[in-house]
């Protein structure tokens, strides 16, 4: 019976009868491609071309499918090549992924994730761990002339946004113009996807004027759209190549927010090393924290979904936070 049934369904692909089977499988393949972002997905698609050449150059092997002891030479070899914990866990999510893309087997990962947690014990790696950046940081970065206005007024938006905001690094290079209003109280800002919100639900969410002209977000990205026009396009651009300082529409890439805060610190005589663009996300936290503001005030001001995550950031700061119990008795 069941193989009639198997055989009918197969029929229906070939009669005009209404229902098109083969057409609905692959819709539905589609669909469960794409319940990943298109963002993971190319880097899925990056992570999984370094482990198909590992597997030719090295064990002279096709990728797919993969048995469970390549897998494990596989974390073993990049985590002696002294990738990230979360680098190396994210290729294998990605090696997994690409088995499922293809319904082969996937391997076993129990003793893979073993070598992970010892090899984060040993490193003692903590996620998210990029330095805060600090407000005192922002506006020394903010005096400095670098001799290109356009690219400066970009830098000093994108930095003080990106501490104001709380964006992750791959949201603030997703944003249009139309995505950021101005206005006199502050910045409106309609975020149509995040990192947790795959499903494209999106929140709109406001970014107070700065009291301070050097850190004010208001003033700072009003100098920018001025630099950069009002043409529909990415919010934060790239420069010509060759020219210097001319701004284009390109958009910049979330590699290229991290480079900003790097040549910034160095401006400064900053140590970059330990920062980067998630150091913007972290410094609003932490800022926040030792402001006082409650764990529901930061994480609305954050975006974040989990106290725990959140919390990550604010342990050093609560230390001297201001509500302090003993205020005026010792």
């Amino acid at each position: 019976m069941a193989q009639v049934a198997s055989v009918l369904n197969e029929q229906l692909c070939f009669f005009p009868l209404g229902v098109d089977v083969r057409k609905l499988r692959e819709e539905r393949d589609a669909f469960l491609t794409f319940s990943r972002s298109a963002a993971t997905q190319r880097t899925y698609a990056r992570d999984f071309k370094i482990f198909s050449n590992w597997c030719s150059q090295e064990l002279g092997q096709d990728p797919l499918p993969c048995s469970t002891e390549t897998l494990e030479l596989f974390i073993s070899n990049q985590l002696t090549k002294g990738f990230k914990v979360s680098t190396v866990s994210r290729r294998m999510a990605s090696i997994l992924f690409t088995h499922k893309k293809h319904k082969l087997e996937s391997p076993k990962t129990a003793s893979c994730r073993e070598i992970l947690k010892s090899a984060r014990i040993q490193r003692r790696e903590k996620q998210n761990g990029k330095k805060a950046l600090e407000v005192h940081q922002l506006v020394q970065i903010s005096k400095v002339d670098i001799g290109k206005p356009n690219t400066s007024r970009r830098d000093q938006a994108l930095l003080i946004f990106g501490f104001a905001s709380g964006l992750r690094r791959s949201e603030i290079a997703r944003l249009d113009l139309d995505d950021v209003k101005v206005t006199d109280k502050g910045l409106v800002v309609s975020l149509n996807w995040s990192k947790t919100d795959q499903a494209g639900e999106g929140r709109v969410f406001g970014i107070f004027a700065g009291r301070n002209e050097a850190t004010d977000p208001v003033r700072t990205m009003r100098a920018w759209l001025k630099a950069r026009g009002r043409k529909p396009g990415p919010l934060f651009t790239g420069m010509a190549r060759g020219s210097g300082d001319v701004v284009t529409l390109n958009r910049l890439s979330d590699l290229g927010v991290n480079r900003i805060v790097h040549r910034a610190l160095k401006r400064i005589g900053v140590d970059p090393k330990p920062y980067g663009a998630h150091s913007l996300r972290a410094g609003l936290v932490t800022a926040a924290a030792e402001n006082g503001a409650s764990e529901s005030q930061i994480m609305r001001a954050s975006g974040h979904k989990s106290p725990k995550v959140m919390r990550k950031y604010i342990r050093p700061a609560v230390v001297f936070a201001k509500s302090n119990p003993l205020a005026g008795v010792l």
